[in-house]
């Protein structure tokens, strides 16, 4: 069963019990009324009678009921031996008298009895007539009860087919409520089937009211979708990323690989080859070797990267560390001059390790790419240090920029450039770990600089 059917059950099933009740008491109520209206009708008229001729003789009293108007269709005088005296009935019916009627009437005291005479259902008001302490007679007023029963009939069928129709009324209201109340569920569940079907987590549940627990439920799920479209657009992304970097990954490998081989081919060779040409493809071979040696390198710091997203992060001052990193790379390029500084109470919250390798690689970079004179400067602005790497150099073109710290991108010229083309992509997630960003400023014909913004200890 629905949620719906059993929501209108619900509250159908409480609308017919109260409705039961209601009309329940209130056909009580009325017949009981009505029943206490007739019976004290009856004895009202007996009494004024009773009273009337109390003391008049038994004779004067019959003529006074034939000639007297009664309301009543039916009277009747009987003998204290219970034997009719004066019947003026419809077809001189004679009323009956039963055992109870006639002992509290020899008691002196009125009786009120309902009979059934000739398939006719009446009510009998029996009252003793007594004159000096002895009964005189009994004087029965009946009336019919036919208008009473029929009235009663008439209000109970009134009251069920009311209770039915008020009751289908509601059904229906209550249903046509649920199902707009319910619509937004409806539509959750349409959405969840599309999306499972079609995979687009971009599509919305449309809810004019947010301000009831359904419209909460759609803003809830229309959240979720948007969490689960950003994770499903990332995890895509993620997924084109490394399809990409598996390419480029064995693409880089290939070509070394290749060389290789083809190298040991022709050392193979029979006739051998010249001296000369054995000693340039083994030239060629260990420069290879070298080649993979570093993109192997460099793969490996990726992964343990990703593996492991986060460094130890404490206070690391930055001049010595500075020295330590331009003395090293100074030994790449003797030729090239490698200018450091930075205030001596300098620091930054980083990883040692991490930004001692961010630097290399910068420095690396700029023997390598650019020309001229290098300058490392370090500048504290507010919670920020800025360490910068600047070369004279050719420079780089926008385009060129944009793709600068994509995996194994080397520019227009990567093909005679040394290098795997991940050292740029290895600087800026170890940057990025330390919470800090990398940047570059380059423009054609001036140069390029490279900087390195971490937090200030």
């Amino acid at each position: 069963m629905t949620i719906r059917s059993r929501l209108t059950f619900f509250y159908g099933s409480i609308l017919a019990s109260t409705l039961v009740m209601f009309a329940l008491l209130l056909y009580y109520a009325q017949a009981s009324g009505m029943l206490r209206f007739q019976r004290a009708a009856l004895a009202e008229r007996s009494h004024r009678f009773v009273e009337l001729y109390q003391d008049q003789s038994l004779h004067k009293l019959d003529a006074q009921l034939s000639r007297a108007q009664w309301l009543g269709s039916y009277r009747q005088l009987t003998a204290p031996d219970g034997a009719p005296m004066l019947v003026e009935t419809i077809d001189e019916m004679v009323l009956p008298l039963s055992y109870l009627g006639w002992q509290a009437a020899s008691e002196g005291q009125p009786w009120m009895e309902t009979l059934w005479v000739n398939g006719t259902k009446l009510m009998v008001h029996s009252e003793p007539i007594m004159k000096n302490g002895q009964l005189l007679c009994i004087l029965q007023v009946a009336s019919e009860m036919r208008i009473l029963d029929l009235s009663l009939k008439y209000l109970g069928t009134g009251l069920l087919l009311g209770s039915v129709l008020a009751i289908l009324m509601a059904c229906t209201a209550g249903w046509t409520m649920a199902g707009l109340a319910l619509r937004p569920i409806q539509q959750i569940t349409q959405t969840a089937q599309t999306i499972g079907v079609e995979r687009d987590f971009s599509r919305r549940v449309e809810h004019v009211r947010s301000d009831d627990e359904v419209g909460h439920l759609a803003t809830t799920f229309n959240d979720m979708l948007g969490e689960l479209e950003s994770a499903y657009g990332q995890m895509h992304e993620a997924l084109e990323l490394q399809r990409r970097f598996v390419a480029d990954v064995s693409h880089e490998l290939r070509t070394p690989i290749t060389t290789l081989n083809g190298n040991v081919d022709l050392l193979r060779r029979d006739p051998p080859i010249s001296e000369q040409d054995r000693r340039e493809v083994l030239a060629d071979m260990a420069s290879e070797g070298e080649r993979l040696k570093r993109l192997v390198s460099d793969l490996l710091t990726l992964a343990r990267n990703e593996a492991r997203p986060h460094h130890e992060i404490a206070p690391v001052a930055l001049p010595p560390l500075l020295e330590e990193v331009c003395r090293h790379a100074g030994t790449l390029d003797a030729t090239r001059s490698i200018a450091c500084h930075a205030p001596d109470d300098t620091q930054v919250l980083a990883s040692e390790d991490a930004l001692r390798q961010v630097l290399l690689i910068l420095l690396d970079n700029a023997i390598h790419h650019g020309q001229g004179p290098i300058a490392v400067h370090t500048e504290a602005s507010g919670e920020q240090v800025r360490v910068s790497v600047t070369d004279s150099g050719p420079g780089m073109a926008p385009e060129v920029v944009s793709h600068l710290f994509e995996r194994f991108y080397r520019g227009p010229t990567g093909s005679e450039v040394p290098g795997t083309g991940l050292g740029l992509a290895i600087a800026r997630a170890l940057v990025e770990t330390q919470n800090g960003t990398l940047e570059v400023d380059s423009a054609l014909g001036i140069g390029s600089t490279f900087s390195v913004v971490l937090p200030r200890a």
